[in-house]
């Protein structure tokens, strides 16, 4: 990995952890379901994804989860949930972006990962509190990642299509 490469990952693991702990004081979405976020920091692990590579962005987003973990205060159960929920979606939306887009439109990529996360953290709330009645969140969760999965590929189109074609191309994609 080349320097000016290292360089870009460290600005947007940066980025990304400014947004995570930004979000992390912001109260949730939606009153009724506790920890229901937009899941802003993804935005910048999708942007990843896109302009770097599969490796790059995952890079991206364990640090991103590690350091916001860390600066949080919450290292050990926000750190679970964070990385859980996180690398769930990062997985849904690595495998329908490089195998199914654009037959699969960005948006369904966002939307599904955002999916992913919710239900994977959902599974691991269930886990550790010892019970399922955690799951009556779960539509309050999907209509909130329909929500937030086109608001974050929406950015992310709209920062790749406006992005000055010096840095894309900086990238070396």
């Amino acid at each position: 990995m080349n320097t000016k490469k290292l360089l870009y990952l460290a600005l947007l693991t940066a980025a990304g952890l400014v947004l995570h702990l930004a979000e992390s004081w912001l109260p949730p979405v939606l009153v009724f379901a506790p920890g229901t976020k937009v899941g802003l920091a993804n935005v910048v692990t999708l942007f990843a994804l896109i302009v770097f590579g599969w490796r790059e962005g995952l890079i991206v987003l364990i640090a991103r989860c590690l350091l916001g973990s860390l600066f949080s205060g919450n290292i050990g159960m926000g750190l679970v949930y964070s990385l859980s929920g996180g690398v769930a979606a990062y997985l849904v939306m690595t495998v329908l972006y490089s195998f199914a887009f654009p037959r699969v439109s960005l948006a369904a990529v966002g939307i599904l990962g955002a999916c992913a996360h919710n239900i994977v953290q959902l599974l691991v709330a269930s886990f550790f509190v010892g019970e399922v009645r955690v799951f009556y969140l779960l539509p309050f969760n999907i209509a909130a990642s329909f929500a937030a999965g086109m608001f974050i590929c929406l950015v992310v189109q709209y920062t790749i299509k406006y992005l000055p074609i010096k840095y894309l191309e900086a990238t070396g994609h």
